[in-house]
């Protein structure tokens, strides 16, 4: 069917506003959803936080002499002193000898003794490395929980603002779409800007036309790839305040047209009657026009792009 383009092209490019503005909202949106489900689980932390003690290692204490090495030092001891009370021919050589053996226990519990001690130090360091990591861990909690208690207000009330105003825009863009000019499987922002570009950079006036060529034609390539580029401008903050500005300028442009068009509506309709002309092409473009006017007159306000900068 084909419509008058100075009703059908500033149609689609208001719809086209509104799909941009309906995903930047709910982009947005979602973003601080997740946000504050972070915000409310470290903040669930901040009594668990708070009771966490930690306790410095203390330096161990040289570990004692082994006491078997202790015990036959003593006794080689007494038994070199005692052999110089004997009256024997081999009295120095057994007192050297029990010298020899006492000093070979002293160097053996020594060892032994370094052992423990070496075992104690390499514990110790290692409590030592967790305690300055559990330190380190706890003072980034400590930092992520007050960082979080100063945004979680400014991060709820901004979730808050921007739920109702994407509550606004989804009343505006199903009521848009309830004229039934888009098929249901077209109203998304791909196949929108798809057409908004096809009609508005051509002299194409039949919409139902372009539609079935979009069916049976290999375009839901053109319509991924299209939808990408404007998910990517959705994603980049200073990309999509830009388009969104742009919108907006449009917005009040139309509007301004929809004002001085909104008292002709009526009497277009009885004229159409009188002339019996068709009914339906004339009743699309009447709904059409109505729809503009709801839409520029959401979009003209701009509230929105505020919220495309949060």
């Amino acid at each position: 069917m084909e419509y008058k383009r100075e009703v059908l092209v500033p149609y689609l490019t208001e719809l086209y506003g509104i799909e941009v503005t309906w995903h930047t909202l709910r982009d947005k949106y979602e973003k601080y959803r997740i946000r504050i489900q972070e915000d409310e689980r470290i903040l669930s932390k901040k009594s668990e936080i708070e009771a966490i003690q930690l306790t410095a290692p203390v330096t161990p204490a040289a570990p004692p002499f082994p006491k078997k090495h202790l015990m036959l030092l003593i006794f080689s001891g007494i038994a070199a002193f005692s052999s110089l009370l004997v009256d024997a021919p081999i009295k120095l050589s057994s007192f050297f000898l029990m010298l020899v053996c006492s000093y070979l226990f002293y160097k053996k519990g020594k060892e032994e003794q370094e052992g423990v001690r070496h075992i104690l130090m390499l514990e110790n360091e290692k409590k030592l490395r967790q305690y300055k990591t559990d330190c380190n861990n706890l003072e980034k909690w400590k930092t992520a929980i007050a960082e979080k208690e100063e945004c979680y207000p400014v991060d709820a009330g901004r979730k808050e603002e921007l739920l109702a105003e994407l509550n606004r825009c989804a009343e505006i863009r199903d009521k848009a779409y309830s004229i039934n000019i888009i098929p249901q499987q077209y109203r998304n922002l791909g196949a929108i800007a798809y057409l908004y570009e096809y009609f508005s950079s051509s002299k194409a006036t039949d919409l139902d036309n372009i539609i079935q060529t979009m069916i049976l034609s290999d375009v839901n390539r053109k319509i991924s790839n299209i939808e990408n580029r404007l998910n990517q401008i959705i994603s980049n903050q200073h990309q999509i305040y830009q388009e969104l500005s742009a919108i907006h300028q449009t917005a009040v442009s139309i509007h301004q047209q929809a004002v001085q068009i909104s008292g002709q509506l009526t009497s277009l309709e009885l004229a159409a009657k009188e002339q019996h002309k068709d009914m339906k092409e004339l009743t699309d473009e009447v709904n059409m026009m109505r729809v503009n006017s709801d839409i520029s007159t959401y979009l003209q306000l701009g509230t929105y792009l505020k919220m495309a900068q949060y």
